[in-house]
């Protein structure tokens, strides 16, 4: 063989040798950025639990292909706080938040009362006896449904007016209105403590106007354990456990499906959330008072924000709701009650400090703010 040749083919291999040895070099070292990724958010969340930080306790959450998560009917657990005792939760056999010890109702009385809302309208940080939902089906003397869940914005509420609204055909239904609702419905994620979280969103129908796009995928959150770790011996052999039980699974998980749900919105193959406040507003609550309507249903719409929210309920969004139902502005009847109107009163009166230095533990209405929302609610509602 002629030298040129040997030369040709010996480069040939070189170059052949340098591609796979550079791949090679690629490859390990996107694996150890991705485990070290993964390990720097498995120790976050590893100690995120064993501060005993924000969280619920139990297997009271679940998996739903259309809402995303709902509860597990017949259901106890536990919310957590930083500082001071937990706070019962309990679902019933149709998932509706109820007291601890309160024994199931075998028949629902009337006037019957259903609300549907996210954290708020469920009383995180509060029992169940202390919302403004159970306060106001104690004062009509009747029954109360509380749907409201943690994480819920409208596009959840939209799809349980439509299931539960028929079912139960209420006396009234109570509608949570607050900015950050109409924002998760123009989002495919719900806020969470652990992992991701899809939700339902609205998206342009090919007909002109909205439809609910379910959830991407199904979230890893509650198939796994998590809160056990809470009181366990904080070491690294129980580091070790968790970050086999629940680390790698979770962020594995979480990281191969977000990179398809990306690569699926590049390609179109998910659809783009509406993008449109108002229009959103006016299509779901248009849509509750429809089903209200056709089911003999009193639409109660309960405006609720906070002075921190980086929206407020605008007027135009509110004008679209004078037409539909009973509108009840627990944010006006709150404020209402302080002798001076600023941010610091609001904070230290209607929302949750614990301990001897007075800590803030969480920023949901307390005891007090569900009371005087229940109140304005009845006032409202009397004469109906």
């Amino acid at each position: 063989m002629p030298v040129s040749q040997k030369n040709q083919l010996s480069g040939g291999k070189k170059i052949v040798f340098s591609i796979v040895f550079y791949s090679f070099l690629v490859l390990l070292g996107g694996f150890v950025f991705g485990f070290g990724l993964l390990l720097v958010r498995t120790v976050g969340l590893y100690n995120f639990i064993k501060s005993n930080e924000h969280g619920f306790e139990g297997k009271i959450f679940r998996y739903d292909p259309e809402l995303g998560h709902a509860p597990v009917p017949d259901s106890r657990g536990a919310q957590i706080f930083p500082i001071g005792p937990e706070v019962p939760v309990r679902f019933d056999h149709n998932g509706f938040r109820v007291p601890l010890n309160e024994a199931a109702a075998s028949n629902l009385k009337r006037p019957m009362t259903l609300a549907l809302g996210c954290s708020y309208t469920f009383g995180a940080a509060c029992p169940a006896e202390k919302t403004f939902v159970y306060l106001t089906g104690k004062e009509l003397n009747g029954s109360s449904l509380n749907a409201g869940v943690p994480g819920y914005g409208l596009s959840q509420m939209l799809i349980l007016a439509h299931r539960l609204i028929p079912q139960y055909q209420p006396d009234f239904v109570l509608v949570q209105y607050s900015p950050w609702l109409v924002d998760r419905a123009m989002e495919p994620f719900a806020p969470s403590w652990v992992g991701v979280l899809p939700s339902p969103f609205l998206t342009d129908s090919a007909k002109g106007g909205m439809e609910i796009y379910p959830p991407v995928f199904r979230t890893k959150s509650f198939d796994l354990d998590i809160s056990s770790f809470r009181h366990t011996n904080k070491n690294f052999a129980d580091f070790l456990s968790f970050l086999a039980d629940d680390g790698l699974p979770l962020y594995l998980h979480d990281g191969l499906y977000m990179s398809a749900y990306y690569a699926k919105r590049l390609s179109g193959t998910i659809p783009r959330p509406r993008k449109a406040p108002e229009r959103i507003v006016e299509f779901v609550y248009n849509e509750i008072y429809q089903e209200c309507r056709e089911n003999n249903s009193r639409m109660v719409i309960v405006v609720l924000t906070e002075p921190d929210s980086p929206r407020k309920p605008s007027s135009a969004e509110i004008s679209k709701l004078n037409d539909l139902g009973i509108i009840v502005n627990g944010w006006s009847a709150l404020l209402a009650r302080l002798p001076d109107k600023n941010f610091d009163r609001y904070e230290h009166a209607y929302r949750h400090y614990r301990g001897e230095n007075a800590v803030l533990v969480d920023k949901h209405p307390n005891e007090k703010a569900h009371q005087i929302i229940a109140e304005e609610i009845i006032k409202m509602t009397r004469n109906y």
